[in-house]
C-alpha cells in the first residue's frame, strides 16, 4: 500500500487527478485507506463519485470510508444521490440501512431492510444483514427466524451458525 501511495504522489505531480483512470483512483484510495489516511481516500473517491454518480461500487466504498470517519450525513447524501440513478440497488439499500442505523434512525433502517427482504428475500445477505440488525436491537426471536432462512439458502453457512450461537449464549446467560 505504501508503494501505491508513493506511485500516486509521483503521478499527481505531473498528471491532473481528473486524467487518472477511475479504477486507478479507486485503487489509490484503497491504498490511502489501508494506511489510515481516510481523508485522502475520501477526497479521491468523492472526486470519482462527483464524476461518476451512478457508480454503485464507488458510492458504497466512499460511504463506507465516510462512516468510518464519522461523516454519517455525508455518507447518507452520497448513497441517496446514487440511489436516485440506481433505484433499489441492493448494495446501496444495505449501505443506507447501515447509515440510518448508525444515525439512530432504527425505523428508517428497518424499512430499508424490509425493502431488501421484499425484493431480494432469496438472497443470503439480505436475510443475514436484517438478522444482525434485529439481534442488535434485542429482537432475538425474529433474528433467529431470519438466520434459519439463511441456513435454508446456504446450508451450514458459518456466519449464520456463529450468530445463532451468539444469540443462544446471550439468552442462556445469567444477565438474560
Amino acid at each position: 500500500y505504501s508503494d501505491g501511495i508513493k506511485l500516486f504522489l509521483r503521478i499527481k505531480s505531473f498528471i491532473s487527478l481528473s486524467d487518472i483512470p477511475p479504477h486507478a483512483l479507486s485503487m489509490f484510495a484503497d491504498c490511502f485507506a489501508r494506511e489510515s489516511d481516510l481523508d485522502t481516500a475520501i477526497l479521491l473517491l468523492d472526486m470519482l463519485h462527483v464524476s461518476h454518480p451512478r457508480d454503485v461500487e464507488t458510492s458504497c466504498k466512499l460511504s463506507n470510508f465516510l462512516i468510518q470517519s464519522g461523516q454519517l450525513i455525508k455518507a447518507k447524501e452520497v448513497l441517496e444521490s446514487t440511489n436516485n440513478f440506481r433505484v433499489n440497488d441492493p448494495n446501496i439499500l444495505t449501505q443506507l440501512a447501515i447509515v440510518e442505523s448508525e444515525l439512530g434512525n432504527y425505523i428508517v433502517a428497518e424499512d430499508f431492510h424490509k425493502k431488501l427482504i421484499n425484493s431480494y428475500g432469496q438472497h443470503f445477505l439480505s436475510n443475514y444483514n436484517y438478522a444482525l440488525f434485529l439481534s442488535m436491537l434485542g429482537r432475538e426471536d425474529e433474528s433467529l427466524n431470519l438466520l434459519k432462512v439463511c441456513l435454508r439458502l446456504v446450508p451450514n453457512a458459518p456466519e449464520a451458525l456463529a450468530e445463532i450461537n451468539k444469540i443462544k449464549m446471550r439468552s442462556d446467560s445469567i444477565l438474560a
